[in-house]
């Protein structure tokens, strides 16, 4: 008999996205399949690699865009590609902390939860 102070979660998960920009497959692929998926979840997790380039506005894009068809809460881990150093930051001082931390900001500026702080 389970407690009455118990309730299951249905989550949604993905992870392993490495999205790199394809608006096409963001928005006629990836995006209906989130839709259809996730109606009915209480929570979507995204696990790792978001982003297949190190680019945080590729990050952005495809948050956004799972907010757009998603009304949940939304939780991100982020992988190694997400935190993955691009030369351009490397020359700007930049280094993985640095960039784990700008990548958790952006979750959270978007509404999203970040599980790796």
């Amino acid at each position: 008999m389970r407690e009455s102070w118990v309730r299951l979660l249905k989550l949604c998960c993905f992870g392993d996205l490495h999205y790199i920009g394809d608006k096409a497959w963001l928005n006629n692929y990836f995006l209906p399949k989130v839709s259809e998926n996730c109606a009915g979840c209480d929570a979507a997790v995204i696990v790792g690699d978001v982003s297949g380039t190190g680019r945080l506005e590729h990050v952005r894009e495809l948050l956004l865009g799972v907010k757009r068809v998603f009304q949940g809460p939304i939780i991100v881990v982020p992988g190694n590609h997400d935190i993955y150093v691009l030369q351009d930051e490397q020359d700007r001082g930049l280094n993985s902390l640095i960039k784990l931390s700008m990548f958790n900001r952006l979750v959270r500026d978007l509404g999203c939860v970040t599980l790796m702080l």
